[in-house]
């Protein structure tokens, strides 16, 4: 006996020197013998259940991820230990239990919280105010859950009621009774908010109008009723005037309608008695003239379809013949189907046609255009009259053309399209336009919707002018372009209740320019189409049908896209804004830069590049930024000296505006801290930015990726256009000068020396 409790503790023993060795398989084995010895030692099953999660040390059960009581070596341990080794196991597990409780609690808060931050800015407030106040109510009691729960619910509710009154402002003064009093009903569930109760009061005294309005209206046409003898009319008065319930004279008006109802029904009595009497008498006066007429009709019969057609149809012939053709063809329609005068009206026609034809012949080469076009239009399909037509405006745009109203002959021109050369006259006034870049990728683009072949020379063009990112920052993941067409992206780094497959763009092919928003992305084709993946709660992904663009902008639940011909469309509107944009940004919303190089909303001018978040940044002509500031964001703005005057590109998100220079560096501000992040100084080479909430992006000349989140280290064949790279000044290194240099003592030399050094600081 006591020779089997030396082997069982030797056992023992040994099994957790292995443990303490992390060699698990054979501390198991060592366990496993001692429970042939011993087939209830809690300590044994205690080493097994260690071996099972890998853990050298007791104590060290308290630092597992996951909770163990489901373990049967666990179930062993304590069912054959004693009291104190179940207490400390199970300590060890509510210690466990109690640290992941507090992880997934601030999980879900700095979630809950990033969200109410998000909602105060954005167009779909309400339901991320509520969404938040899911989260923050699933972790009750968890540091002031309780109290951002009702503030978030608060907030909510007040933008419903915003929503409502705002919604009865604008349509109330155009309603009509049964609508305003939908709406008196929708105010009654607010009448405390704000001025609910005047806009309400508003409402009822339209209403009340309305319907004085409405009950006159009916008093009106009563009367006028009864002005004449429509006895239907008459009656259908009746009952609409009892629904008055007795309102201003209408019981009164009901009396006079019966009482004339009455009168027209006596006089039509008296009318009917008399026509019959009348008839009586003309019945016996028809039997008598009856043989009489007989004869003279038959008299006027033979008149009538014999002899007089003939004799008109001759001095419609002879007009005819003197080309009289306006007088030969009226009497030939008089004459209906008389012998061939159905054809002879069409000769008429015909004749009258030529002499109209030659006339705007006549006009056009007299350089009255405008009455021939109008003449050849008269004339419809007779001979080649609608070509006629297009030769009028064909020979306006060219006289146009030579009074150099460019604008004017190229829509007639666009609206010709394939008669004559006017292709070749739009390309000629396309390079008419000369360094204009946008008026030429406008004039190409709206040639794209009628030919294809324009495509990629607006698209080419549009992309010296407009901004395509090739590499983008979203919410806690990044996008690139490869030089293939196929898309580069990093892990989406948030919780699940944030991941919609916005980074699922591995079989995205033939991509030039990619916008990564909020949780969503948005991929720009080479043929200007347009593919999107991730959430698409508001539609924002719904762009399949999108064609000619080129460029996009994801914002936080929307899509945009510049079309080619300088139009914008959008998942939020079907109608295309005929706007003339250049470039798009904008997280909560599309904020643009017109090719005048004014940006609306702001008193901006000779912009050249904008973006936009809760603070919109401009980058003028000079280099420099400027800031248009809501008042409630004043202390989130850098002083706009510290970037310089050599910046070349800008963005703006929610916690960072950042600067790209034209040496290639960067410069960021951190609107949370007012701090400059340091991290971004160290890039060089960079052509192109980027950013979102959670991190800044930069596309180098070499095509990598830098990133203040990291997973882009390997990227390597990104795309980079040729004019970022010609945008960059990267300073030369000086040259060091001879040791041996000759004094220059002639004065011309000196002032040639002088005139020089002047040439390079002015290049400089």
């Amino acid at each position: 006996m006591n020779n089997g409790n030396a082997n069982i503790t030797a056992l023992l023993k040994r099994g957790y020197l292995a443990l303490e060795d992390k060699e698990w398989d054979k501390a198991d084995s060592f366990f496993e013998q001692s429970l042939n010895l011993d087939a209830e030692s809690a300590e044994a099953y205690l080493g097994k259940l260690m071996a099972e999660l890998k853990v050298s040390h007791k104590s060290e059960l308290s630092k597992l991820s996951v909770p163990f009581d489901n373990s049967a070596d666990y179930a062993k341990a304590i069912r054959f230990g004693d009291s104190a080794l179940k207490e400390e196991l199970g300590s060890y597990i509510s210690e466990i239990t109690a640290r992941n409780e507090s992880e997934r609690a601030e999980a879900v808060y700095s979630e809950a919280k990033k969200t109410m931050e998000h909602a105060c800015a954005a167009a779909n407030g309400m339901a991320l105010y509520k969404k938040a106040a899911e989260g923050f109510a699933a972790i009750s009691g968890y540091k002031d859950s309780d109290k951002l729960n009702e503030d978030c619910l608060k907030l909510a509710e007040q933008l419903r009621c915003d929503n409502i009154l705002n919604a009865v402002k604008k349509e109330y003064s155009s309603a009509d009774i049964p609508r305003l009093g939908q709406l008196i009903e929708n105010l009654m569930q607010i009448k405390n908010w704000k001025d609910a109760s005047s806009v309400i009061e508003e409402c009822k005294k339209r209403k009340e109008q309305l319907e004085t309005d409405r009950k006159n209206g009916i008093i009106s046409a009563s009367r006028n009723a009864l002005k004449g003898s429509d006895v239907k009319r008459i009656e259908a008065q009746i009952p609409v005037l009892s629904s008055l319930n007795g309102y201003a004279d209408s019981k009164q008006l009901i009396s006079e309608c019966e009482k004339r109802i009455q009168e027209l029904n006596i006089e039509k009595k008296e009318k009917l008695e008399k026509r019959r009497t009348r008839n009586a008498v003309f019945k016996k006066a028809a039997i008598i003239t009856s043989a009489v007429l007989a004869g003279l009709i038959a008299i006027t019969l033979l008149l009538s379809f014999l002899i007089i057609p003939e004799i008109r149809y001759s001095r419609a012939t002879n007009l005819y013949n003197e080309g009289k053709y306006v007088e030969a063809r009226h009497i030939f329609v008089n004459l209906n189907n008389y012998k061939d005068c159905m054809n002879r009206i069409s000769d008429c026609d015909e004749k009258l046609l030529g002499i109209d034809y030659k006339n705007a012949l006549e006009l056009l080469e007299k350089g009255e255009l405008s009455k021939a076009k109008k003449a050849f239009r008269k004339l419809k399909d007779f001979k080649n009259s609608p070509d006629m037509v297009k030769e009028c405006d064909y020979r306006q745009a060219l006289i146009l053309m030579k009074d150099e109203k460019f604008e004017e002959a190229l829509k007639i021109f666009m609206a010709l399209y394939d008669y004559s050369d006017s292709i070749e006259k739009i390309e000629a006034i396309a390079a008419s336009y000369n360094d204009d870049v946008y008026t030429v990728a406008v004039t190409y683009g709206k040639l794209a919707e009628l030919d294809p072949g324009f495509w990629e020379k607006s698209r080419d063009l549009w992309g010296e002018i407009t901004r395509r990112h090739t590499v983008s920052a979203g919410w806690n993941y990044t996008v690139a372009v490869r030089r293939d067409g196929t898309v580069y992206a990093t892990d989406v780094d948030l919780s699940s209740d944030y991941q919609y497959g916005q980074a699922d763009v591995e079989n995205w092919e033939d991509i030039i320019a990619v916008e990564a928003g909020w949780d969503h992305t948005v991929g720009l084709k080479s043929d200007g189409t347009v593919v999107a993946v991730g959430n698409n709660e508001d539609g924002q992904c719904n762009v399949e049908n999108w064609t000619n663009i080129v460029a996009v902008n994801a914002t936080s639940s929307e899509t945009y896209g510049l079309r080619a011909d300088g139009t914008i469309i959008s998942t939020v509107s079907d109608e295309p804004d005929s706007s003339s944009a250049v470039i798009m940004d904008g997280d909560y919303g599309n904020t643009v830069l017109l090719n005048d190089g004014t940006v609306p909303g702001t008193e901006w001018k000779n912009m050249i590049d904008v973006a936009d978040n809760n603070i919109c940044v401009g980058l003028g002509s000079n280099g420099k930024i400027v800031i248009d500031v809501p008042g409630y964001y004043d202390d989130m703005v850098p002083n706009t000296n510290d970037f310089g005057s050599n910046i070349i590109d800008i963005d703006s998100s929610m916690y960072y505006i950042v600067a790209l220079r034209s040496d290639g560096t960067v410069i960021a501000f951190d609107k949370e801290s007012g701090e400059y992040i340091s991290s971004v100084k160290l890039w060089e080479n960079i052509v192109q930015i980027s950013s979102n909430a959670s991190h800044i992006v930069g596309l180098t000349a070499d095509g990598k990726v830098e990133s203040t989140y990291g997973g882009v280290s390997s990227w390597n064949d990104v795309i980079v256009p040729d004019h970022l790279i010609d945008k960059l000044v990267i300073p030369e290194e000086p040259e060091e000068k001879p040791e041996d240099t000759e004094a220059v003592t002639d004065g011309d030399s000196e002032a040639e020396t002088f005139a020089a050094q002047e040439e390079v600081t002015e290049a400089a």
